[in-house]
């Protein structure tokens, strides 16, 4: 088993669901490397901080 931890800080800026540009970047590598093992089977988990969105129900 791999797990990888990417900050929340990296990944979004605070009250957004966006991702940064760097998240991107990151993200797309660790996607590349598994493109290329389809034998790996792998799970994302996400989580944002408490700020409201006035998007969503629940953050």
């Amino acid at each position: 088993m791999v797990f990888i931890d990417i900050s929340d800080k990296l990944l979004f800026k605070s009250g957004s669901y966006n991702i940064t540009d760097r998240a991107s970047a990151v993200l797309g590598k660790v996607a590349k490397v598994l493109k290329n093992q389809p034998e790996i089977e792998f799970m994302v988990e996400g989580h944002t901080d408490n700020v409201d969105l006035k998007v969503f129900v629940d953050n």
